[in-house]
């Protein structure tokens, strides 16, 4: 007498083999989810940093020959974001002052590995 279909062990085996591989794409996508939003936040952090460094160069502070330092808090859409604003004299050598604008964007502030720096310079009569 021929036997058609699949046995008991059989089909555990395949449900286990199943169930197995499943787990393992969840867990990718979870991971890869997890590094989409961290890209996010690092792209949004980017977007700040050069929207502030935009407006220090339009609004560049009077600076002698000391750093300046601000500390300011964004609050938008995207979250909660702190960035520090460090401004420079490079250049003393007369009327076209050689600033150096460096900008920090954090999520957390005292979130120094997940920060976000961008340097620019620019010419101030």
């Amino acid at each position: 007498m021929k036997k058609y279909g699949f046995t008991y062990i059989e089909v555990m085996i395949a449900t286990t083999i199943f169930i197995v591989l499943s787990i393992i794409v969840v867990r990718l996508n979870i991971e890869s989810n997890k590094n989409v939003n961290i890209q996010v936040d690092k792209q949004n952090m980017m977007m700040e940093a050069q929207k502030i460094l935009e407006k220090s160069k339009t609004n560049p502070v009077s600076v002698g020959d000391n750093n300046f330092n601000s500390y300011e808090e964004i609050n938008d859409n995207s979250g909660k974001y702190y960035y520090v604003t460090q401004v420079a004299n490079i250049g003393t050598q007369g009327p076209p002052t050689l600033l150096q604008i460096t900008v920090r964007v954090r999520k957390n502030v005292n979130d120094v590995k997940n920060e976000v720096i961008l340097t620019s310079h620019f010419l101030k009569n």
